[in-house]
C-alpha cells in the first residue's frame, strides 16, 4: 500500500472495529474527542482543554496536517457496541523508515479485546502495508501501570529510555514479525479495507 493509498480509504475494518478517518473538521468529532478524553479511570492522556471550541481548533490544523500526509486521525468504531468508543492518530508518516502514534483513547465501556486489536491493526498498518522500520518512541506514563502490562504481554515493545514520568518506547518491525501470529490467530488485526 502507498501512502497515498491509506489516506484515501473509507475505513478500515478489523476483528472488533472500523477505524474511520477524520477528514473535516465538525462538532460530532471534536465532541467525541472531548468525551472519550473525559475518562475517569486509567486516564493518563495530557491535559488539555476541554472547550469545543479549542478541539475543533486543534482539528482544523490536524486537517492541515492530514492533507500534507503527515498523520491520519481514525475513530474507532466498536462493531459490537455499535457505536464510536475511541480515537488513534498514526503519525510522521512522511519519515522514512519510522512513524509513531499519539492519542490513543478508549471509552471506559469498550469491547474488552478491542484496545489490543486496534494497537495490533496500527502495527500492521506501518509494517504490513507502508514497509516501515520502526514505531515511536512514544511515551506511557509511568504510573499506567496496566498499559505497560499489555505491552509486556505483546513482546513487541522495547525500552528506549525513561524520564521522571514517563517510559519512552517503541516497536521494531522484526519485533512485530517475531510476535503477530498469536494475535492473528486469535482474529486480531485487519480484516480489509475500503477505498
Amino acid at each position: 500500500m502507498q501512502l497515498s493509498q491509506l489516506f484515501n480509504l473509507k475505513q478500515i475494518e478489523t476483528f472488533t472495529s472500523f477505524l474511520v478517518p477524520i477528514i473535516y473538521d465538525n462538532d460530532e468529532d471534536a465532541e467525541l474527542i472531548l468525551e472519550l478524553r473525559k475518562r475517569k479511570s486509567d486516564n493518563f492522556l495530557k491535559t488539555t482543554s476541554f472547550n469545543i471550541t479549542d478541539q475543533k481548533l486543534y482539528l482544523e490544523k490536524y486537517i492541515i496536517r492530514n492533507k500534507k500526509y503527515e498523520e491520519i486521525y481514525f475513530k474507532i468504531f466498536d462493531k459490537v457496541k455499535k457505536d464510536y468508543k475511541g480515537v488513534v492518530r498514526i503519525t510522521e508518516l512522511l519519515s522514512k523508515e519510522n512513524y509513531n502514534w499519539e492519542s490513543f483513547v478508549v471509552a471506559e465501556d469498550c469491547t474488552p479485546i478491542l484496545p489490543i486489536d486496534v494497537m495490533i491493526s496500527i502495527y500492521q498498518i506501518g509494517f504490513e502495508y507502508l514497509d516501515k522500520e520502526k514505531i515511536g518512541p512514544w511515551c506511557v506514563n509511568k504510573e499506567h501501570k496496566k498499559m505497560m502490562k499489555i505491552h509486556e504481554k505483546c513482546n513487541m515493545y522495547c525500552h528506549e529510555f525513561e524520564d521522571n514520568n514517563y517510559f519512552w518506547i517503541s516497536v521494531k518491525k522484526t519485533d512485530y514479525f517475531d510476535n503477530v501470529a498469536k494475535f492473528k490467530k486469535m482474529g486480531l488485526g485487519i480484516k480489509m479495507y475500503a477505498e
